[in-house]
């Protein structure tokens, strides 16, 4: 397939070889598998020189799209390099060789993996117009590429082994995650420059612009659903009542408003999955749709208490009606606490502590209490609080044993003496008659010397 044409007037061969056929043999003699990246060069028909090459239909490179553009262009500088390292006995016929008049003899065509084939047309030429016997080439900016790293995310996790496509010109190409949920873009990207992706499950499309020393670029590729809860007691609005959402495993606690109502936006989506709505005893459970309603309705009604069933009557053979046995009663402790003069204290509040669980009570004119033995476990120390207003008392514990209902605790508690009180009031009185004698002795003296 013809690729290049130019006229002889044109451009200007460089090399000492023949411009024909045994340029083309020399080339894949010096450059190997190298020289499937040339073009094959017929000099003199019709007065032009024609370059060719058999296959796809080739695109000129300034047709291209611009990251496309980018790309090629580090092609071609990579081909560059590997022709110097492989004349690099030969520097001068390497820059002979690689010399084309401009990049319009660079050609490409898409690969079914959509990377890029890369085709120089023109190799050994340079065109007429010279400089210094230089080619003239025009100053370009330079052009920074980096590597793009995608990661994957659903739901706040990597998504490993999963399908994605980057949109090119020449249509979509199919990539899929590494086990990590990232992959390395096959080409490098221009710095500035945006790369488009699809996913295929969802539909999704983003682009993201190539930032400068920025590899690593997140994905979220998460859909998004609600629900919504209605509520009624008897048919009326159930207000202020707490909810609880499971999904996926998440929990989301909800309240109904006072229209009996709450939604739930904004849910990560997973297909297929169950949803949970409990309040209180009731419970719903059913699959979320993503673009569904997602209701979920409670219509409750009040349980009315049903009267207790009379005792079963059974009679005996001779005629006597024999009751059921009443239930057992609740086996009971009693506590007393005494100080310790052994007396009690009548009427104070009395606080049971085991296990974190606390038992108030009050003792009577007798100082103690009655316990329902349940309430506390066998073996374990219970502690005793005498909640005095006053004054705080001292604690006191014991555990129950086995077969033991009474039990008499002492308080270890220094109650005021009567005789300390008599005693401080007589010392107070002795200490006021001794200063009022003082005084008076001195007031006596005083006023005989006044006149």
């Amino acid at each position: 397939m013809k690729v290049k044409e130019a006229t002889l007037r044109e451009v200007h061969w460089r090399l000492k070889w023949n411009a024909g056929e045994q340029a083309n043999t020399r080339l894949r003699q010096a450059l190997g598998e190298l020289s499937s990246h040339f073009a094959q060069l017929d000099a003199g028909n019709n007065g032009k020189f024609l370059w060719s090459k058999p296959g796809n239909d080739w695109i000129p490179l300034s047709t291209a799209e611009p990251m496309q553009q980018e790309e090629l262009r580090r092609m071609w500088q990579e081909l560059r390099h590997s022709v110097h390292e492989k004349l690099a006995q030969a520097p001068d016929l390497a820059e002979n060789i690689l010399s084309i008049p401009n990049e319009d003899y660079l050609f490409f065509a898409p690969l079914p993996d959509g990377g890029l084939q890369l085709l120089v047309t023109g190799w050994g030429f340079m065109n007429y117009r010279r400089s210094m016997g230089s080619v003239i080439t025009e100053r370009r900016e330079k052009v920074q590429l980096q590597d793009v790293c995608i990661h994957l995310m659903r739901d706040g996790a990597p998504l490993g082994g999963e399908t994605f496509q980057l949109v090119t010109p020449n249509g979509l190409n199919a990539l899929r995650t590494n086990e990590d949920g990232s992959l390395l873009l096959p080409s490098k990207v221009r710095v500035g420059e945006s790369f488009h992706l699809r996913h295929p499950d969802t539909g999704k499309e983003d682009s993201f612009e190539v930032v400068e020393g920025q590899t690593d670029y997140v994905w979220d590729v998460t859909e998004h659903t609600s629900l919504s809860v209605r509520a009624t007691l008897d048919d009326k609005p159930l207000a202020d009542v707490p909810l609880s959402v499971s999904y996926h495993g998440h929990d989301y606690p909800l309240r109904l408003d006072a229209s009996g109502a709450a939604v739930l936006s904004e849910v990560p989506y997973h297909d297929g999955a169950s949803c949970t709505v409990s309040m209180g005893d009731e419970r719903q459970e059913r699959a979320l749709e993503l673009h569904g309603e997602n209701l979920f309705e409670f219509a409750l009604h009040t349980k009315l208490q049903e009267p207790p069933a009379p005792p079963e009557v059974t009679e005996e053979p001779d005629g006597e009606e024999i009751l059921p046995p009443a239930p057992p009663a609740v086996e009971t402790f009693r506590l007393k606490v005494l100080d310790e003069q052994g007396r009690p204290f009548p009427g104070m509040p009395v606080l049971l502590s085991q296990g974190g669980r606390q038992i108030p009570a009050q003792l009577d004119a007798e100082g103690q209490a009655e316990f329902n033995r349940p309430d506390f476990m066998e073996g374990q120390p219970i502690d005793v609080q005498l909640q005095n207003p006053a004054r705080q008392l001292p604690h006191v514990s014991f555990a129950l044993e086995p077969g033991e209902s009474d039990y008499v605790l002492q308080e270890r508690v220094d109650r005021p003496n009567p005789w300390e009180d008599v005693l401080m009031q007589i010392l107070l009185v002795v200490v006021c008659a001794f200063f009022l004698t003082i005084i008076g002795y001195f007031a006596i003296h005083f006023f005989s010397f006044i006149p």
